[in-house]
């Protein structure tokens, strides 16, 4: 459901520290349409890409959840707060995407070509993601410079 319940230190030099974060503020598709910082990562013409898989992603959840679960508290919620959550909500896209082609944006390292890998659980519950760059590519480049530089700023 978009929750981070561990990440590898890559992952939080990419993403950040979302294991920390309490309440709504938990789940990735609330900051996503409710803190427009969240969008930062990605450049501003994946916006509405990434926004639609979310929200098709927490249909899927909504599905498998029911009535009564976090995930239909969360459409609750971002229906009430984000009239582009309601706009996506609407379409009634069911996906979960298993592969994708990231572009990611770091505030030091710049973009970053990616490969993502979605490996569900059985009951389809939890998600490991696996980010990878083409090997000899400028994205592994930049991936093997992220694990240098760290948490600096320049």
């Amino acid at each position: 459901m978009l929750e981070t319940l561990v990440a590898n230190k890559m992952a939080v030099l990419l993403f950040g520290d979302h294991t920390t974060r309490t309440g709504m503020d938990r789940y990735d598709v609330y900051r996503w349409f409710t803190n427009p910082e969240s969008r930062l990562v990605y450049p501003p013409e994946d916006h509405e890409r990434q926004g639609r898989a979310a929200v098709a992603n927490l249909r899927v959840a909504f599905g498998q959840m029911g009535p009564g679960s976090r995930a239909e508290e969360l459409v609750r919620v971002l229906m009430k707060q984000s009239d582009e959550f309601v706009s996506m909500w609407e379409r009634h896209e069911v996906a979960r995407r298993f592969a994708d082609r990231k572009t990611l944006i770091h505030p030091e390292v710049g973009q970053i070509e990616l490969n993502c890998q979605a490996l569900f659980t059985e009951d389809q519950s939890q998600a490991l993601l696996v980010l990878t760059a083409e090997p000899r590519s400028a994205g592994q480049e930049l991936l093997d410079l992220l694990a240098v530089v760290g948490h600096q700023r320049f």
